[in-house]
């Protein structure tokens, strides 16, 4: 009779050690999982941003090449009327 509740208080100490063990490694499985989910949400909002600071960036610079065509087809036009005069 005993010896049964030896093993019985032995087994149930095992379960749950075992399981501390388990929830030990699940919590630091879950806190490992939500550093990189984090990381990678920040790498992912930094590289939306570069994107879009790049599409900005490459507007303007078309922007900048059109009005400069348009000014040198201005002053082309401006010296050609001034030599048929």
């Amino acid at each position: 009779m005993l010896e049964t509740e030896a093993l019985l208080l032995g087994a149930t100490i095992l379960l749950f050690g075992l399981t501390y063990l388990n929830y030990v490694r699940f919590t630091r499985i879950h806190r490992q999982l939500q550093r990189q989910r984090k990381q990678a949400d920040h790498y992912l909002c930094e590289t939306q941003k570069r994107y879009f600071e790049s599409i900005a960036y490459n507007q303007k610079a078309l922007k900048a090449r059109n009005d400069a065509y348009k000014e040198a087809e201005q002053i082309a036009s401006f010296w050609s009327a001034e030599r048929l005069n």
